[in-house]
């Protein structure tokens, strides 16, 4: 396995590099801490919702525009959310790796949450629900974290529920972005064909201008 190379930014956000040169790929992964358990008891599912919709236009681009710039660069871009941390996950070619880290510092920065996408998501999301409260395994796993974290936001089901979905706007989506999504708390890994010198510099340009501390939901 590759040694990593570690530092942290000015902002506080880490950057973990492991370089390997096997394949001319490079993959990123950032890690910020905006899951289930920074989510408010009435609002189930908010943290998936926001990650969902960080790719839906920001304030340079739209959300076509996006994912014209995003197939460009060769690129792959995916979001969800866990228990503890929201996720960004980004693969492309090493030629491209600027272009593709431009964009993924776009959509965790600079995402704006539109009207338009946020009633599309959210018709989205509730297909989904639907689909889920038919997976046997969904079901199991959603009551499995409730029966050992009761009262904990580790309850929360993963996806939230009808009437959470219902009950959420477009406005606490933008705000669980504004108090979660920050980097003193979060961590971006680049791993592929690339050197650290590369992947810290590259990094530095387009993340090092992220600003904010994140809500600290622990106390």
């Amino acid at each position: 396995l590759p040694t990593p190379v570690e530092t942290r930014l000015p902002n506080g956000l880490r950057v973990v590099v492991l370089p390997t040169s096997r394949l001319p790929l490079v993959q990123m992964q950032l890690m910020v801490p905006a899951g289930t358990a920074a989510e408010p008891d009435s609002l189930p599912g908010l943290a998936a919702f926001t990650a969902q919709l960080v790719r839906s236009g920001t304030t340079s681009r739209t959300e076509e525009q996006f994912a014209a710039d995003l197939r460009q660069s060769g690129a792959t871009l995916a979001a969800s959310a866990g228990r503890d941390q929201a996720f960004l996950a980004c693969a492309t070619t090493s030629t491209h790796l600027e272009s593709a880290l431009e964009l993924m510092s776009d959509a965790a920065i600079n995402a704006i949450f539109p009207d338009e996408a946020f009633e599309k998501a959210r018709h989205d999301l509730a297909a989904d629900l639907g689909r889920q409260q038919q997976s046997p395994a969904a079901i199991l796993d959603d009551r499995l974290w409730a029966a050992v974290f009761p009262g904990h936001p580790y309850a929360h089901a993963s996806r939230g529920d009808i009437d959470a979905l219902i009950a959420t706007r477009a406005d606490r989506v933008r705000t669980f972005h504004r108090e979660h999504w920050r980097p003193d708390r979060a961590v971006l890994a680049i791993a592929g064909d690339v050197t650290p010198e590369r992947a810290l510099a590259v990094a530095q340009e387009w993340f090092g201008r992220w600003q904010g501390r994140a809500v600290d939901t622990s106390v």
